[in-house]
């Protein structure tokens, strides 16, 4: 699957005040619902900006998909404004209402996830068709890079790589269209 425009900024429809000691629960008008756990001081990231993520996902048997807090695994490196294996169209729209150091919970309908066809990751993992997909984000930090993309050591995640004239100080080729 390769990466994807994902879409504008994302608009709260609705909002269902938790009542005393329960969280707000907004919903999105693409069917997102989302709860913040705790607020973050940090600025809200442009689309094109890079952010690092901990993204704990799973399906609805509470069975676990993603985890970059599991022991050796790194934080997701996401450029806002695109989608992929990991990034799914969901995941990005929520990543878009974060400041940085908010946690959010998120449940990801099926159409925003993987849909009718559902993922199968090199790890071996699966998600099924039509699964919704609930998530526990952390938003880490947010920076803006003139290149772009940044990377993560995930293999499922796919990463840029300098050409040897950029090495060498030269400019880069142009990309292959």
């Amino acid at each position: 699957m390769s990466p994807k425009s994902a879409a504008a900024r994302v608009t709260v429809a609705k909002v269902e005040k938790g009542s005393e000691g329960e969280r707000d629960v907004e919903t999105t008008a693409s069917g997102i619902r989302m709860s913040l756990v705790s607020a973050g001081r940090g600025d809200r990231p442009a689309s094109g900006s890079v952010v690092l993520v901990d993204v704990v996902g799973s399906l609805e048997d509470g069975t676990v998909f993603l985890n970059t807090r599991a022991e050796g695994a790194s934080p997701l490196a996401v450029q806002l404004g695109t989608t992929n294996k990991l990034v799914t169209e969901g995941l990005a729209q929520v990543l878009e209402t974060m400041r940085s150091g908010d946690v959010k919970l998120a449940v990801v309908p099926p159409s925003l996830g993987y849909g009718a066809s559902g993922v199968t990751f090199k790890s071996g993992r699966r998600v099924p068709p039509n699964a919704p997909l609930y998530y526990e984000i952390r938003l880490l930090r947010c920076q803006t890079f003139s290149m772009g993309m940044a990377c993560c050591a995930d293999a499922d995640f796919p990463c840029i790589k300098k050409q040897p004239q950029e090495e060498a100080g030269q400019a880069p080729a142009a990309p292959a269209p």
